[in-house]
């Protein structure tokens, strides 16, 4: 029995419903590679895209069915507004403890030592 013969001896219902089956297994064969190449981060349960104008980088989306927008500018400078409301700028302080909660070193409960002079800060393991 060939395939033709086969398609035949479908019912129409059968024909609609495995041509729709093709069609969603082709449409999200293609959008499940696009939506996951976007680039973005994850802010309240949203995703705000990335775009980069020179060296303004812009991190854009809807919270709260508001727009919402970082402005990272060089030189570490953040601007944040959501809807009509504007917030900053803040300064970003790079922490050195970040290293180790990142890397798993620090673990729940550890204690961290830390220590400034002048622009110098020291951060240890205790």
């Amino acid at each position: 029995m060939g395939m033709l013969e086969r398609w035949r001896g479908f019912s129409l219902f059968q024909r609609v419903l495995l041509a729709i089956l093709a069609a969603m297994i082709v449409g999200f064969g293609i959008a499940i590679p696009t939506v996951a190449g976007r680039k973005g981060i994850e802010y309240r349960d949203a995703l705000l895209r990335f775009t980069q104008e020179g060296e303004v980088r812009r991190y854009t989306g809807r919270v709260d069915w508001k727009r919402t927008e970082f402005t990272v500018r060089p030189g570490g400078t953040v601007e944040y507004r959501w809807g009509d409301e504007f917030y900053g700028p803040y300064q970003v302080v790079e922490d050195p403890a970040a290293d180790l909660m990142l890397s798993g070193r620090l673990k729940k409960g550890d204690t961290l030592q830390v220590s400034a002079q002048g622009d110098e800060v020291t951060v240890r393991l205790v």
